[in-house]
């Protein structure tokens, strides 16, 4: 209920105080909760995309196959956790980049060429830090 304010000469001072229905208060939080994780969940996809663009080019190319296939996708939901991935084309030794294991691990014939692992290595402390700088400002944002 506004009332006008002792101490100041023309001033509205407003008393607020929250007594209202349990379920309205859930629905706010819950709000809260997934503008949280929308923000955190496109923060961590942006990220992600800069570990994409160095697994791409440390990738290697005959026919560009496996460079073309590398890509960013979502992993599996939970409540309590976000998985953003980077994958090769369908998985491990499935569609048309089947070969992929075999490049990242090497066989008994051909030496490893750690082209992803490479890229979660160099890229992932830069990518997490962008992510804290990001989801940062944005929860600042949002409460200003």
């Amino acid at each position: 209920m506004p009332r006008i304010s002792a101490g100041a000469p023309r001033g509205v001072q407003f008393d607020l105080e929250w007594r209202g229905d349990e379920a309205v208060r859930r629905k706010l939080a819950k709000a809260r909760k997934s503008l949280e994780k929308k923000l955190l969940r496109k923060a961590m996809r942006d990220a992600m995309k800069l570990v994409q663009a160095l697994a791409v080019r440390l990738a290697p190319r005959e026919k560009g196959l496996l460079r073309r296939t590398i890509k960013v996708r979502a992993g599996p939901r939970s409540r309590s956790s976000i998985s953003i991935l980077v994958v090769v084309g369908e998985g491990w030794y499935r569609g048309q980049s089947y070969y992929a294991a075999m490049v990242e691990y090497g066989t008994r014939y051909q030496h490893a060429q750690r082209y992803l692992s490479g890229a979660y290595l160099r890229g992932g402390p830069a990518a997490r830090d962008q992510v804290v700088r990001v989801v940062w400002g944005g929860t600042v944002r949002e409460l200003t």
